[in-house]
């Protein structure tokens, strides 16, 4: 769901206390990546997420977050990735192109 009257940073400012409120910890590394992190998105581009655990904490964690974006008031489609499961390709790209929103 895109709207082209909010705020996009004030968006991803929103989104970035929600996810890391919400994760709590410094283990986990939350990436911003794709158009966004490129600073090349339009209306219609989704937020890519990518969330990297040491533990890889299974699927729940993943539908509980997912839950959380889906109830929250981010007017933008979030896409996350888990990124233990990821390509290595995709992983070398957001290590290289992607903002991480924790150390």
């Amino acid at each position: 769901m895109t709207s082209g009257s909010a705020d996009m940073p004030e968006v991803l400012r929103r989104l970035r206390e929600l996810l890391l409120q919400t994760i709590n910890d410094r283990n986990v590394k939350v990436y911003l990546f794709g158009s966004y992190a490129r600073g090349t998105n339009k209306n219609s581009s989704d937020i890519d997420i990518g969330i990297w655990h040491p533990s890889s904490p299974g699927p729940e964690f993943f539908t509980h977050l997912r839950d959380l974006l889906e109830e929250s008031t981010i007017p933008y489609r979030v896409d996350l990735v888990d990124l233990v499961h990821a390509d290595p390709a995709l992983m070398d790209k957001i290590q290289k192109e992607g903002i991480l929103w924790n150390d």
